[in-house]
């Protein structure tokens, strides 16, 4: 279902119609926009009314359709008084002025019921689900609009029959991508309309939108600077060669798209990357277009900007969720794994041994009297004692075991295709580390000591947990027997 506002009060039928209106005049407005800058054909005129439209789709629902379909027949219209010759009669494009904005409009709406069945209604830009839901949008959204306007093109002049496939992939990537960067603009502006009441049949979580688009967004940010960089580039297209207008706008949206990653490294790396391509394209453009027709040029760039974007989500969702892997297996103060990390790899380790009957002892560590040295040195004290335990446990090991923070001032150790007598000589290098090193705080040296538990897999232990309790009950005698030593637990 769409997303629902908390309160959706009914619309009364004469601001129904008066919203209905605006949506018209701000499609005239940005048909005003897109006859005039004209400088790349195919980009301006197409990448602002396919953001539009889906921007209005995605924050109004179903509601904004009569305003769209209003709002291209005011912009067709414009534009036919800019194309049409003063001896010709305009009403011969009355027909197609009406199916394109038909067209128009279902397209959007088509598009929209993928992000309903794949977002729920609530698309949230940080799930790297809904941005491929998004970009998946913007291509069907495209591909409709495009086949019909190619269509259009045909039945008016038969001639271009060989260039249509050119045609259609050229308008097709253009949609893709000027629907793409315009679309975060245009919906952060709708978000902040003051009109809760149209927000019910929303594609997107209204609040999620204006509290994580705003000013302070990363993600507004670069959003901003997609649109500011077109706009100048479009206005600059007035002044200088059309032909390498169009590479050098197509070429900057790539190199964005791209530049997101070095966003991480801070705005002056960024600002380095996007300024060395632009010399770069500067100082290429001419032999570039000796080679390369405008329709490859303008269909390879939006792909790769496409590309980049759905890299991005992806490197950004593998990124996240190795942030969030770490987090979850890592214990805070020592740095090394956690239980739940331990206890995972030492029960894979567990099942491997038994199939293949192999070797593997586990290690458990308890230091001596850390009651002690917390009530005597205070929690830091405490603290700085278990983060040098760790290291030192750390520097004993081989690659292949793997050490814990078992519980407040227990370690614990599996070390595979080990026995216990070799598992017991790694313990007591551990031991005598640990009791040879010192720690100083508040001009006081620290010293402790640990007591060690070894115990081997043996064909009784049908679980992991058996195993661990033979390794206490190992480490209880250690204890017992006047700490600061290793005890096997025999076999």
């Amino acid at each position: 279902m769409p997303y629902q506002t908390a309160t959706s009060p009914t619309v009364s039928k004469k601001k129904y119609w008066q919203f209905q209106l605006v949506i018209g005049f701000l499609w005239l407005c940005v048909a005003v926009i897109t006859v005039y800058f004209r400088s790349t054909d195919f980009v301006t005129v197409a990448f602002i009314p396919a953001a539009f439209s889906f921007s209005l789709v995605t924050c109004f629902g179903r509601q904004a359709l009569p305003g769209i379909i209003v709002g291209s027949m005011f912009a067709s219209m414009f534009a036919l008084i800019h194309v049409v010759e003063p001896t010709e009669d305009a009403f011969y494009f009355l027909p197609q002025i009406i199916l394109y904005s038909v067209t128009h409009a279902l397209c959007f709406y088509m598009a929209h019921l993928g992000l309903v069945r794949y977002t729920k209604g609530s698309l949230k830009l940080d799930q790297p689900k809904h941005v491929f839901a998004l970009v998946y949008a913007t291509m069907a959204t495209s591909v409709i609009s495009t086949t019909i306007a190619t269509l259009v093109y045909f039945l008016i002049d038969l001639d271009i029959a060989q260039l249509l496939i050119d045609l259609f992939l050229l308008r097709w990537m253009s949609n893709i991508t000027g629907t793409l960067c315009f679309t975060l603009t245009f919906m952060t502006a709708f978000s902040y309309f003051r009109c809760e009441q149209f927000f019910d049949h929303a594609y997107i979580d209204i609040a999620y939108l204006r509290n994580n688009l705003n000013i302070d967004s990363r993600l507004l940010k670069i959003t901003l600077l997609f649109t500011s960089t077109i706009i100048a580039l479009e206005i600059a297209g007035f002044y200088i060669e059309t032909d390498h207008a169009v590479i050098g706008w197509m070429g900057i949206v790539a190199t964005l798209c791209f530049a997101h990653v070095a966003i991480k490294l801070g705005p002056s790396a960024l600002a380095i990357i996007i300024s060395t391509f632009a010399l770069l394209l500067i100082v290429s453009a001419s032999s570039l277009w000796g080679v390369y027709t405008v329709s490859e040029v303008q269909m390879l760039l939006p792909t790769l900007s496409i590309a980049g974007i759905l890299i991005l989500a992806l490197t950004g969702s593998i990124g996240n969720n190795r942030h969030l892997n770490t987090l979850a297996h890592t214990d805070e103060l020592t740095g090394i794994a956690n239980r739940r990390k331990w206890i995972s790899h030492a029960s894979q380790e567990f099942l491997r041994s038994k199939r293949y009957d192999r070797m593997m002892s586990i290690i458990l560590i308890d230091l001596d009297f850390f009651k002690r040295i917390n009530d005597e040195y205070g929690h830091d004290g405490g603290d700085l004692i278990l983060q040098r335990s760790a290291k030192i446990f750390c520097n004993q090991l081989r690659d292949e075991a793997l050490v814990c923070r078992y519980g407040g001032e227990e370690f614990a150790v599996i070390v595979p295709e080990c026995s216990a007598q070799h598992a017991a000589i790694v313990a007591e290098r551990m031991r005598e580390s640990l009791s040879r090193s010192t720690v100083e705080y508040n001009n006081k040296t620290l010293k402790v000591s640990a007591s060690f538990g070894v115990a081997e897999i043996q064909h009784t232990h049908a679980k992991l947990e058996s195993l661990i309790k033979d390794a206490d009950e190992a480490l209880y005698q250690a204890k017992h027997n006047g700490r600061n030593q290793v005890m096997i637990k025999p076999a």
